[in-house]
């Protein structure tokens, strides 16, 4: 990864112990658009087109014009600011020592890089991710030998592939009404209204940021887990609670409208990941792994995410979905009218052979 550390213009606020610095780091194959403002904030990152820059880095912090610090790189033999790539992630910190520990805001901006990745969990196709990021993600490469035993020779396979720019345009952001990213972000930059649970605030984040390297992954035993690993996360479900059972029943209590409030067809699917899941932690073993199973985890954690997201005012905490899950449970049992779940939607996965056989093409999966 190329990091880059200024310091930028002192505020009122600076102690003499600390200083100012902007740290950026150059994002390869993402494209942000004139239509949503050539930039987007993530918490404390801020991801802004190169052409955008110039215009305002009073803001971004710079003391100088950018021609100014090109001069200055230029003697060094150094390239350009702001040449390398389209797009730049900054975020200012304060420091009393910059040659100590800066883990702290170069972690942010990792974070921040697998929260904007996950804008693309479920609703891009598996077969038909973009790749974007660090140095690494320029191009992306592979190769692979192949020697024929009977005839004696090998054959050689190299591909090196530039990636489809990810594009952040009006496009991106219409399809992003449906997606739980749009409300992911309020949440994270402080825009609800609402006063959400700190815990609760940290589990959601920590779920998107499992999306976003569950997609990048290319290991289908890493994807699964990071999958599994937000699914729990977001259930909340006690060691001392059998697994099984309450998975069923929590994911019941927010999509039994789709089976008549019947657990039962869920019941096959999400014990076959649970025992995967299982096989993989206690065991090392994935041998059973399928594309389909990631296919299903996408779907669960997809739809969990977005209609938690969406009506974070309903679910203000973690807590909301184990009492839902009684009370409808009771109400079940009861054989009354289910009145306590809010309206919700749920978005189907395509499951279908054609688009199982694409992803299994594209990542090589079994």
């Amino acid at each position: 990864m190329c990091v880059i550390i200024l310091p930028y213009k002192m505020s009122n606020t600076t102690t003499q112990s600390q200083k100012d610095y902007l740290l950026f780091i150059p994002i390869f194959n993402l494209i942000i658009d004139k239509d949503i403002g050539s930039e987007i904030k993530i918490e404390r990152v801020t991801y802004i087109s190169k052409d955008k820059i110039p215009r305002i880095r009073k803001r971004l912090g710079f003391a100088k014009t950018i021609s100014q610090e090109n001069k200055i790189w230029l003697m060094h033999n150094l390239p350009r600011i702001f040449s390398e790539a389209p797009s730049y992630a900054f975020i200012k910190f304060k420091t009393s020592d910059i040659n100590k520990d800066i883990s702290g805001p170069i972690n942010k901006i990792n974070e921040a890089f697998w929260l904007l990745a996950s804008s693309q969990f479920y609703f891009v196709n598996r077969a038909a991710i973009r790749f974007f990021g660090g140095t690494e993600y320029r191009t992306l490469n592979s190769e692979h030998i192949i020697y024929d035993c009977t005839q004696k020779f090998s054959i050689r396979g190299f591909k090196k592939i530039n990636p489809i720019p990810f594009k952040l345009d009006s496009y991106w952001r219409q399809y992003e009404k449906n997606h739980f990213f749009s409300y992911l972000l309020k949440i994270l930059n402080n825009k609800n209204k609402l006063k959400i649970n700190s815990d609760w605030k940290n589990t959601i984040r920590n779920a998107a940021i499992l999306c976003g390297k569950s997609i990048f992954s290319k290991e289908i035993s890493q994807a699964f887990l990071y999958n599994m690993i937000a699914i729990e996360s977001i259930l909340g479900i006690d060691p001392s609670d059998k697994f099984t059972p309450s998975f069923i029943n929590r994911y019941n209590a927010l999509f039994g409208w789709l089976t008549a409030e019947d657990p039962t067809p869920w019941k096959v699917d999400i014990e076959r990941i649970y025992k995967l899941r299982c096989n993989m932690v206690h065991r090392g073993d994935a041998s059973d792994l399928k594309t389909k199973d990631i296919a299903f985890s996408d779907c669960i954690l997809f739809n969990m995410l977005y209609n938690i997201c969406h009506s974070i005012h309903y679910f203000k905490n973690k807590q909301f979905i184990i009492e839902l899950t009684k009370k409808i449970d009771a109400r079940r049992i009861l054989g009354q009218k289910i009145k306590e779940r809010p309206n919700l939607r749920y978005f189907h996965p395509d499951v279908s052979e054609t688009n199982i056989n694409r992803i299994k093409k594209e990542n090589n999966w079994p």
